[in-house]
């Protein structure tokens, strides 16, 4: 009787530890760092689009949160889950190799100038951030699965605040793989160009919500300091967004984002057109790349009061995980 009690005991520790009540919450997805290409142009989109992130106007009391609608113009650039080894050899490998983003400008609305305080892979940093100009899309690839709890984000020029103190000192050495590398490639971190928030999006009636209201990204500007041996040369790249599908030709690289949680950075070459970028801050005469965000330690840590942004440095958000 005694070991049929315990059998009895033990079937029932059995079915709450498996009862989904009980169940922990599964992990939030990783945001992966980016490494990000300019892309040839492209097809205009001309769409309208409604969006709402955490620096939208705020809502009355007890009023649905504010979309913003805005038209966008056309795609251009294309971002590459990748593989980030820091200057103490600390590798962040990809998480999920079918999240890309592919970004597409939109005309920017009346700057209203925002300090923010962020911690990613790189260290705190005081950065102010203007009007946003880029919208990145979850997309799916070639015939890879399509992308899997990557939210949509909205991008924000940015530059370091005037007067910040203990700041990281840039350049910044990192070693960069993702699937158009055969060899990792070696560059240097110039500064920040970027912060880009996860936000609500609103199209042709379907609504994506946020995901993961954490997860920022910051896109750096970089230089490579060795001339990458690239697997597929540029051409056309067949890939699906939420807008129409279409192939693309990308150009020289351009730019990894550090999750913010961070992404990594951009090598030398065209980078970041100026033209196509219509509100980017201008880092220096000749556009480079940029990369985006950074797992593991990204994170917007605070707001102050507006400033006057700085037009000699640019920066990219948060982590994307």
């Amino acid at each position: 009787m005694k070991r049929a009690l315990l059998t009895i005991a033990g079937f029932v520790a059995l079915l709450l530890l498996a009862s989904p009540a009980y169940a922990p919450p599964p992990p939030p997805p990783i945001l992966d760092h980016f490494k990000c290409y300019p892309i040839g142009d492209t097809t205009p989109v001309n769409e309208f689009v409604a969006l709402h992130d955490q620096f939208s106007p705020q809502p009355p009391p007890g009023g649905p949160g504010i979309l913003e609608s805005v038209l966008v113009d056309r795609a251009v650039i294309f971002c590459n889950p990748v593989e980030k080894t820091d200057s103490r050899g600390e590798v962040t490998p990809i998480s999920n190799p079918n999240n890309h983003l592919k970004m597409y400008r939109f005309q920017p609305n009346i700057p209203n100038p925002k300090g923010l305080t962020i911690a990613n892979q790189f260290g705190g940093q005081n950065v102010t951030i203007s009007a946003p100009v880029l919208l990145a899309v979850p997309t799916q690839k070639d015939s890879l699965p399509p992308p899997s709890g990557l939210d949509h984000f909205r991008c924000y020029p940015a530059t370091v605040t005037p007067g910040a103190v203990n700041q990281p000192t840039f350049p910044i050495h990192v070693t960069l793989k993702d699937q158009f590398d055969k060899q990792p490639e070696e560059v240097n971190v110039l500064g920040v160009v970027a912060f880009c928030a996860p936000a609500d999006k609103s199209h042709n009636g379907q609504i994506t919500t946020i995901q993961n209201p954490l997860d920022h990204l910051t896109c750096y500007v970089f230089e490579e300091t060795t001339t990458p041996e690239i697997l597929r040369p540029a051409g056309a790249v067949p890939l699906r967004a939420h807008f129409k599908a279409s192939p693309l030709r990308l150009e020289h690289q351009s730019a990894p984002n550090d999750p913010t949680r961070p992404f990594p950075s951009a090598g030398k070459g065209r980078g970041f057109s100026q033209a196509r970028l219509r509100g980017w801050p201008r880092r220096s005469k000749e556009p480079r790349p940029s990369s985006c965000g950074s797992p593991g330690g990204a994170r917007k840590t605070g707001t102050t009061g507006p400033s006057r942004p700085s037009s000699s440095s640019r920066r990219s958000t948060r982590t994307s995980r």
